[in-house]
């Protein structure tokens, strides 16, 4: 059983192309145990050192590989939500219904989406960037509506 629902897991070495929801599920879970500070307005997004440092604690603390990386239902992801069941159930996980703020939906949409869709634009041409951006002004655009950051759709960064 899988007690911190992840979709993909959390690499280190992919940085902002994490899953959004999964860095922000571990960064309030750690945040819980006690090795993460996030800011009054909650957590990033991203995968930043602080919370890379923090997870490799807490992997180091709890006897598991110190690779600050996260599976669904691998080690780390297990003794995570093994501790906070203790605590009670994913309390402190972003809710279904969790309204972004306007600085997150800023944040997500000048910080993570606009840079992923420029490099596309760089690498794969203007057609495929102009696409990549149509994408990512639809995300803003609903997260500013107050869809929740984890039911966002996905940047179209391949398919298009």
């Amino acid at each position: 059983m899988d007690l911190l629902p992840l979709r993909k897991g959390i690499f280190p070495h992919l940085g902002e192309k994490n899953d959004e929801n999964d860095v922000v599920i571990t960064k309030r879970a750690l945040e819980r145990l006690g090795y993460q500070h996030n800011s009054a307005s909650g957590p990033t997004c991203f995968a930043d050192q602080e919370f890379l440092n923090g997870l490799r604690r807490f992997q180091k603390d709890q006897g598991l590989n110190v690779d600050a990386i996260v599976t669904p239902g691998g080690p780390t992801g297990f003794a995570i939500g093994k501790l906070l069941e203790g605590l009670a159930p994913l309390v402190g996980l972003p809710a279904k219904s969790a309204k972004p703020s306007k600085a997150q939906c800023d944040h997500l949409y000048y910080n993570v989406d606009m840079p992923m869709c420029n490099a596309i634009a760089r690498s794969r041409g203007k057609a495929r960037g102009v696409h990549c951006r149509m994408t990512a002004a639809d995300r803003y655009a609903r997260c500013l509506a107050g869809t929740p950051i984890a039911d966002l759709p996905q940047l179209d960064t391949w398919n298009n």
